[in-house]
């Protein structure tokens, strides 16, 4: 099982730096909190079942098999299964979205983006990563990860917060109308209206349509 979290941390460590490169120090701080997470996301699977031992040693409470959070509070088996699928599908989604970023972001050059997924938030890329983090959360949600994902969004926001600054002193007026029409984060009104208006009956169809769009242009 070490095997395993060493490998799936590094997987997971190499899918940050290539499609969120950090550079500066609050860059690496984030990636470091988040990397952190994996990590005990993976420990409790695979490695130190740490939730056990403090519900066992602490609180006496006997549980065995699966999630010990969802065996604490008595889920059903289908109702964890349903779970499971819920934290699959937002790791997905929010794979999709840090990947549909980076694209974005290439394409881009260095100037403003605005268009794809920056036309829904202004920082998709770290709301793929939250989403990422609420997927295994959700998925086998244990004591460690659920100290930790607080953590990982307000480290993400004031991440994000510190690019605005930049970013405002870089692209001046075209950034603050940029900002005046889509949201920090999550403009779900925005998207809604989108989706509605191009007649799409499957929301994910846009995210494999974008991607499509992005794989040619970076010779993939």
């Amino acid at each position: 099982m070490k095997e395993v979290i060493i490998l799936n941390a590094f997987l997971f460590a190499c899918f940050l730096l290539f499609f969120l490169t950090p550079r500066r120090r609050r860059d690496w701080l984030s990636f470091g909190i988040a990397e952190a997470f994996f990590l005990s996301f993976l420990f409790e699977m695979y490695g130190f079942a740490f939730t056990v031992y403090v519900l066992n040693s602490c609180f006496g409470i006997v549980v065995s098999g699966g999630s010990p959070i969802y065996e604490l509070l008595g889920f059903s088996p289908v109702l964890k299964e349903i779970l499971k699928w819920v934290g699959v599908s937002l790791v997905s989604i929010g794979g999709s979205l840090v990947f549909l970023g980076w694209g974005e972001i290439y394409r881009g050059k260095g100037d403003l983006v605005t268009r794809g997924p920056y036309g829904y938030s202004r920082h998709p890329q770290y709301v793929g990563l939250i989403l990422i983090a609420t997927g295994l959360l959700v998925f086998w949600p244990n004591l460690l990860t659920i100290v930790m994902w607080p953590i990982i969004v307000v480290s993400y926001y004031r991440l994000a917060k510190s690019e605005e600054t930049k970013l405002l002193e870089k692209f001046g007026v075209r950034y603050e109308r940029y900002m005046r029409k889509v949201p920090m984060f999550i403009g779900w009104k925005r998207a809604m209206t989108k989706i509605t208006s191009e007649k799409s009956i499957d929301p994910c169809l846009s995210l494999v349509h974008q991607a499509c769009n992005i794989l040619p242009e970076i010779g993939i």
